[in-house]
């Protein structure tokens, strides 16, 4: 069974766009620079091209897709983004990308490329991400920031993020690990002496007629 420590809105947190963002980070992450033009005109109408360029934003601005995009992308995104294309068309017609999932996985491809992104791969990264949890986990174990510090280095090593799930999950299940890597470290202090030690403070004193444990 997942294991899984987040409540309902916590996990929304993380894979919806955020509705108030300010004017200056819309302007850093979804700013069209040339290079960007040239690869957004490759594309074919408006829609197309429109919906293009703010999943690159997007993607630089948060290090994943969030579910909602294209019913919940704030105005101001979509305008400034309309804006830089010459486009005069509403944000409603976002609902008409993508009817073909082969023409939204395409251009994700492209776009991942263009932004030298990478997808997550499982196989290879579950099992990166748990060693480096571990690691970090022997400092901090709190789930919650364990996450927020798998998410920030998926962002820094330009990896788009998967699903929330998919990291709660590997974040969840690492305790058993965790556990282990304790045991192991403290493994040195197992010696002959320290358990005469421990038996020594749980026998009871002649006299008192208590352990010194107690």
């Amino acid at each position: 069974m997942p294991i899984t420590f987040l409540n309902s809105f916590e996990r929304q947190q993380y894979q919806e766009v955020p509705q108030e963002i300010q004017e200056d980070v819309i302007i850093r992450f979804f700013y069209l620079t040339e290079k960007d033009m040239v690869f957004v005109r490759s594309f074919y109408n408006a829609v197309n091209r429109t919906a293009v360029s703010i999943l690159i934003g997007l993607i630089r601005y948060l290090g994943y897709i969030p579910n909602n995009w294209k019913t919940k992308l704030p105005e101001s995104i979509f305008d400034f983004v309309s804006w830089q294309l010459q486009y005069n068309i509403p944000v409603a017609v976002l609902s008409d990308y993508g009817k073909r999932q082969q023409t939204e996985t395409e251009h994700l491809g492209k776009i991942l490329a263009h932004l030298n992104f990478c997808k997550w791969l499982p196989l290879f990264d579950n099992h990166v991400a748990e060693k480096w949890l571990v690691e970090k986990g022997m400092v901090h174990d709190k789930e919650r920031h364990l996450l927020d510090l798998l998410c920030q280095k998926l962002y820094n090593e330009k990896i788009l993020r998967p699903s929330i799930g998919t990291l709660e999950e590997i974040v969840g299940g690492i305790r058993e690990s965790l556990d282990k890597e304790t045991y192991a470290r403290l493994s040195f202090l197992w010696t002959k002496v320290l358990f005469e030690k421990l038996n020594h403070i749980l026998e009871p004193h002649p006299q008192m007629r208590i352990t010194p444990h107690r």
